[in-house]
């Protein structure tokens, strides 16, 4: 009977490959992430700056990662900023966020599928 154990080579590498993959796919929705902040506060409509200021990083915002960096939730607690995004601005059209939210949605797919050589 032979045996072959891949209790060094093989399965070391591929922890290592998954641990690579895992910080690769980290990546890409950090840099997606971060990407979304900024196009949401240079679209937000402006009046007193509250509601451009607190999306993303700032004490009214939301910002939360888990599932090892791989899903990051943003916005506000700020009210109206969804009276903002159904169009209550004349500075804005309406679903400007959800716009922005699907084409990074349809970008980061596209980043996944590269770093995965689809």
């Amino acid at each position: 009977m032979i045996r072959f154990l891949y209790d060094g080579g093989f399965l070391a590498a591929q922890r290592a490959i998954n641990n690579a993959t895992d910080n690769q796919l980290s990546d890409a929705v950090r840099v997606t992430s971060l990407d979304v902040e900024r196009q949401v506060k240079t679209a937000m409509p402006i009046d007193t700056g509250r509601a451009r200021n607190s999306w993303g990083h700032g004490p009214e915002s939301i910002w939360q990662v888990s599932d090892g960096g791989k899903t990051i939730e943003q916005g506000s607690n700020v009210h109206y900023i969804a009276n903002l995004n159904e169009g209550s601005s004349r500075q804005r059209a309406a679903g400007f966020i959800d716009g922005i939210a699907q084409r990074s949605v349809a970008t980061l797919i596209s980043n996944v599928e590269k770093l995965l050589g689809f």
